[in-house]
């Protein structure tokens, strides 16, 4: 059975690992990951063993607080997280195929929720790749209805099917 664990910098190098192994198209630095990290380390979390301490991980999501409507460009560095913040970004999720059984996306969805409620953080957003925007629906997630131009170059920047999806935190 695997779970969802906080992330730690020994983990960075297997998060670079599984992200080119999933995310081959979509592909961000080591500095992207690490700053993530850095900035929001209770939004990071890998997917791992729940009986192994040592296990390699099979997975990792990446959250941090922004501004629905605004994620960042791929491959970006923050800076900062945004002062004026009204959504729990999911920046990133992979699970690699051979763990993708173990019901972690709805976990995680579990997860981000909870911390979006404990950060009094009303939405979530994701920009969903690879034609997985029917799976986040199934998991709650709706189209956002007021993409911005600047929006629209983010998305196309991505592949044609990327799509930017929220979720009201209740």
């Amino acid at each position: 059975m695997l779970v969802w664990k906080n992330m730690t910098v020994n983990d960075l190098q297997h998060v670079l690992s599984i992200a080119g192994i999933v995310h081959v198209d979509y592909p961000e630095s080591f500095a992207v990951y690490e700053e993530r990290l850095r900035l929001f380390p209770e939004g990071c979390w890998v997917a791992v063993s729940k009986d192994d301490d040592h296990a390699i991980p099979a997975g990792y999501a990446i959250t941090h607080p922004g501004i629905i409507g605004q994620p960042p460009p791929l491959d970006t560095l923050l800076g900062q997280l945004p002062d004026k913040i009204n959504c729990l970004y999911v920046h990133d999720v992979a699970i690699l195929p051979t763990a993708r059984q173990y019901g972690l996306g709805g976990a995680l969805v579990q997860v981000a929720h909870r911390l979006a409620k404990q950060q009094a953080i009303m939405q979530m957003a994701l920009i969903a790749v690879n034609q997985s925007a029917p799976y986040w629906y199934k998991k709650g997630f709706m189209p956002y209805q007021t993409a911005s131009d600047a929006l629209r170059q983010k998305l196309n920047s991505y592949s044609d099917d990327a799509q930017y999806l929220v979720m009201d935190v209740t």
